[in-house]
Parts: structure tokens; C-alpha cells; sequence
């Protein structure tokens, strides 16, 4: 068996690790909830317009359109809410 060299792991290992970015954040969670919120009475709606004070995404927000850690992070909230 051969061994590969660390620094030929560390890249593809370190690739998939979430990491705080603000702007991640708040795309990541303006999608979510502007995805699975049950109309106005929803606490999912109630937060999708608070964030609106702060956060205008673009109109081209998507879940394709977002960096990686963005997705990772709407999937984390997906499985959060939906798989428990």
C-alpha cells in the first residue's frame, strides 16, 4: 500500500469544511426561508422579512448561484428542519 503525502490530502479534506462568512449567512438563510416558509403567519416568513431590513440579495439569488459554503450551510438547515 502506498501512503500519499499529507499536503496531497489536506486540500480535499479542507474543501468540504464549513467556515464563517457573514455573506454566506445570509444567503444561505434568506434562500431557506424564502423557500420553506408557510405564508405571512409563519416564523419562517416573520424572519425572512426581518432580514430584509439588513440583507438584499440579488434577484438572481439561488441555491446554484451560491459559493459552496453557502450551499453546505442551506444544507445543514435543511437537515435541521426537515430530518429529525
Amino acid at each position: 500500500m502506498t501512503l500519499r503525502p499529507l499536503h496531497a490530502i489536506l486540500p480535499t479534506v479542507t474543501e468540504s469544511i464549513m467556515y464563517f462568512d457573514r455573506f454566506d449567512i445570509c444567503e444561505a438563510y434568506y434562500l431557506f426561508f424564502s423557500h420553506f416558509h408557510d405564508g405571512m403567519g409563519s416564523e419562517f416568513y416573520s424572519r425572512l422579512s426581518a432580514m430584509g431590513e439588513y440583507f438584499k440579495p440579488s434577484p438572481l439569488l439561488s441555491y446554484e448561484n451560491m459559493s459552496e459554503n453557502a450551499q453546505m450551510i442551506y444544507d445543514n438547515l435543511e437537515a435541521k428542519y426537515f430530518l429529525q
